[in-house]
């Protein structure tokens, strides 16, 4: 039944708030004589950082003192908060009540962009700091087990919610104190085409799963926030019509405890504090539909039951946006009556275990401080640092080197898991397979939109068993680069610097020439200050791509295949830059090409470690495949490639990069993906860019003499004429 719910306590959540367009808070009503109240919700100083409080888990903006400016220089913030020095000294605030006007409201949403320092003029200190802060949304769901929400209000796992988000938009009678908080369950919101805001345009029913989880909570009693009460009221939608929404009233339920948000210097009446039994809620049943409905407004007593004929109708005629809670509503408290639960807000570091190499899921995952409280992703490959630019915080767990067995078995077995799946390959698509020194070679030419004629080829290139596991093989340049410093991070992949950035689920690094890939890799290393293998894998891939390319030519003259006009170079442009990616376990790279304009028609990559999966899917109006999700965004793949460990995957012709988008879903514990590209200097328009390209791209005199020779699986050098299995051997004697 819509409406009023009794009060009973159900799920305790941790509960996270940022009071981002909290410019004018909304507090407690005013009780008697005027005195210098200290409205609760004021204590919060940061309009940027997030935080978690201590019991019920609530989470304001952070504490003034930890800046949220990122210390990694590649990312310039648009917006931080400021640092103790910089805040004005607490002052008293003027009471204020519960509702305010729509005019108020508006005006204090648009005081969101104000400096941070305007923003706290008039807060007070508070009293405590919070377990946990962060100045990135993703930075709080990486760290914290009970939110995991990128996006909407409210984390729930099996219909139970987990942690819910009160963040910038602000109800006209939201309400914040010390021990209670009366919010909306958010979603049932939409875009407003015209100001791109979001807005109420209808009543909220309850098919969201926002109330059912919520709803759930209530009657089933799970700790750590109480639930005390679900209900329905009417608010001003978009155009100014009533508008319907599920409001929910939070309870701490450890009603002894000091929350750190509450004002320093208070009295317990003016945080909102108030014991059990001190004030209590009439509630009053309706005579047209039999329900209860508590007496939660000060104008008066109205049925809350969203069925009913006379719901929200009061005695007298209000305007909804004047409506204000009463204070027996406000400040009744509620035994907490649900099972026993741990107080887990604060999550333990990560440790070293003897079952994992440190590349598992767990590892990715982000870091609560136990310095700052800063909750902080991991962005580096080797381990984390705070995300608070004025904590020096480092936590490492040593990626051990992983076993070859183990890497051999998840190949393996993901090979026998993929040669029972059938329509890998479109139709539409050329597929011939050759052999080269014992390398097996499985060419496929991706078709035009006409279906008939190629545009361009994948090429796999399988290595023998003996190449991968002879000395100085590719099993042993997969364990060099796993001693590397790489210096690979993960790097903004949405929203570069602002507080919804989203990092790649990747790790990145670049060698050589200067290249971006979507994601901004601003630093590159030179190939004359390259590790051993990343110079190895380069000579490798260099035969792999014209190995590739020579194949395709072949292939096109032999088997007569039409190819549209000047679509499949014939030449190989030596490579200039090599991309290095790595992969923690459920890591994974979404679809993308590679299309940039600075780039030349060949791509070339080599796999190391774990399998993965690589698609390539029809872009989104593009007459290739199956055309029924032609207006979608994510296709149907018409080519899905299994790569094991030692694969090479060359790609050639720009073409493909216009029509197709690629994926990879890595299947195992621990990758690396290296691949090379030719970045051409004539195209990049920054004369600095230009000529740094140039520098970064040239290959050390001693390792341009040799070549790697994949048929006869050998490096040889052009100077002394000298053959060995190691490209150590050659290099090493000069």
């Amino acid at each position: 039944m819509a409406g009023s719910l009794d009060n009973t306590i159900a799920q305790a959540i941790p509960l996270i708030t940022d009071d981002t367009n909290l410019g004018d808070p909304i507090t407690e009503p005013n009780q008697g004589p005027v005195v210098d109240h200290t409205p609760v919700v004021d204590t919060i100083p940061a309009p940027n950082p997030i935080s978690v409080a201590d019991t019920p888990n609530i989470a304001h903006g952070g504490m003034v003192k930890y800046p949220a400016k990122r210390k990694y220089k590649e990312i310039e913030e648009e917006e931080h908060a400021p640092s103790v020095s910089q805040m004005p000294g607490s002052q008293q605030v003027r009471p204020r009540r519960v509702t305010r006007s729509r005019a108020k409201l508006v005006e204090t949403v648009a005081d969101a962009h104000a400096s941070p320092a305007d923003v706290h003029a008039n807060k007070p200190e508070p009293y405590g700091q919070p377990v946990a802060w962060a100045d990135k949304r993703a930075a709080l769901n990486d760290a914290l087990p009970y939110f995991k929400a990128h996006q909407g209000s409210v984390h729930t796992k099996d219909l139970v919610p987990k942690g819910m988000l009160i963040d910038c938009i602000v109800g006209i009678r939201d309400y914040f104190s010390s021990q209670v908080i009366v919010t909306s369950i958010g979603g049932g919101r939409v875009q407003d085409p015209i100001t791109k805001t979001m807005v109420r345009t209808e009543d909220q029913g309850e098919d969201g799963k926002n109330f059912k989880a919520l709803k759930y909570a209530l009657e089933n009693k799970h700790p750590f926030v109480m639930i005390a009460d679900i209900w329905q009221e009417k608010i001003k939608g978009d155009k100014e019509q009533p508008v319907v929404v599920y409001m929910i009233r939070l309870e701490k339920v450890r009603l002894d405890t000091k929350s750190w948000w509450t004002p320093k210097g208070v009295s317990a009446h003016e945080a909102g504090e108030f014991g059990i039994g001190t004030y209590s809620c009439a509630s009053h049943t309706c005579t047209t539909c039999q329900s209860q409905s508590k007496e939660i407004f000060e104008q008066g007593w109205t049925c809350l039951n969203s069925e009913c004929s006379k719901y929200f109708e009061l005695a007298a005629c209000f305007d909804i946006d004047h409506l204000t809670y009463s204070d027996a509503f406000l400040r009744e408290r509620t035994a907490y009556t649900g099972p026993e639960f741990d107080d887990e807000r604060v999550p333990s570091l990560p440790s070293e275990d003897n079952n994992s190499i440190g590349s598992e899921k767990e590892y990715k995952q982000g870091i609560l401080c136990p310095k700052c409280h800063c909750c902080s992703r991991r962005i580096k490959w080797d381990g984390w640092c705070c995300e608070n630019a004025e904590c020096d915080f480092k936590h490492i767990v040593p990626l051990k080197q992983t076993p070859l067995d183990g890497m051999r078995s998840e190949n393996q077995k993901m090979e026998q898991r993929r040669s029972s799946s059938a329509n890998d390959v479109h139709e539409s698509i050329i597929v011939h397979e050759t052999i080269a020194g014992g390398q097996e070679f499985k060419t496929f030419f991706l078709p035009d939109e006409d279906g008939k004629t190629a545009i361009g080829t994948i090429t796999r290139i399988r290595p023998t068993e003996a190449a991968l596991s002879r000395r100085g093989g590719i099993d042993d340049l997969y364990l060099q680069l796993q001693r590397e410093d790489l210096k690979l991070e993960r790097r903004p992949a949405k929203n570069a610097g602002c507080r919804v950035e989203e990092l790649t689920s990747h790790f990145s690094g670049n060698f050589g020439a200067p290249y971006k890939f979507g994601v901004v890799v601003k630093t590159t290393t030179s190939f004359g200050d390259a590790p051993a293998p990343i110079l190895e894998t380069l000579l490798r891939l260099t035969w792999g791509g014209k190995a590739a390319v020579e194949t395709s030519v072949n292939l096109i003259q032999d088997k007569g295949i039409k190819v549209l006009e000047n679509a499949i170079p014939s030449e190989f442009e030596q490579y200039n830059e090599q991309l290095v990616l790595g992969y923690f376990e459920n890591s994974k790279i979404s679809a993308h090409d590679d299309g940039e304009k600075e780039l030349g028609p060949n791509v070339a990559s080599l796999s190391l470690g774990s399998p993965s999966v690589m698609k390539f899917s029809p872009k989104k109006g593009k007459n290739i495949g199956d055309t029924k999700d032609i207006n979608k965004k994510k296709r149907k793949p018409v080519l899905s490639l299994l790569l094991k460990h030692g694969d090479m995957l060359v790609m050639h012709g720009e073409r493909i990069q216009k029509l197709y988008l690629h994926a990879v879903d890595p299947c195992g514990k621990h990758r690396f993906a290296l691949t090379c590209r030719h970045v051409r200097p004539r195209t990049i328009p920054d004369e600095e860019q230009r000529e740094l390209s140039i520098v970064n791209g040239k290959i050390p005199n001693r390792w341009a003499a040799v070549r790697y020779d994949g048929r006869e699986d050998r490096f040889e050098s052009s100077v002394t004429g000298e053959v060995a299995t190691s490209v150590g051997a050659i290099i090493g004697s000069g």
